[in-house]
């Protein structure tokens, strides 16, 4: 698909020394194909301690109670039996 944008100079001498890439197209190219990996990996596990957590609450035959959203992640994958928590602070 042909198109013409405007790039900001300074993003794109930086995107060429940091990937090694010579053309724009290239360089736009691999900045949207990373955007998109990005995206579809938002599942992954960010946290090794997220990981034991899991291992423990499995082996232990529990259900994990939680505020974070790598532990939904990771019971999609998993037995892991999870319950996130809805808390709110009142400053009342």
């Amino acid at each position: 698909m042909k198109t013409n944008i405007d790039l900001d100079e300074q993003l794109v001498k930086q995107g060429f020394a940091i990937t090694g890439l010579r053309t724009k197209k290239e360089l736009v190219n691999f900045a949207l194909a990373e955007l998109v990996k990005r995206n579809t990996q938002k599942d992954l596990i960010r946290s090794n301690i997220d990981c034991a957590i899991s291992i423990m609450a499995i082996e232990n035959h529990l259900t994990l109670y939680h505020c974070d959203r790598d532990f939904e992640a990771l019971s999609k994958h998993t037995v892991l039996k999870q319950k996130k928590l809805n808390l709110r602070i009142n400053n009342k």
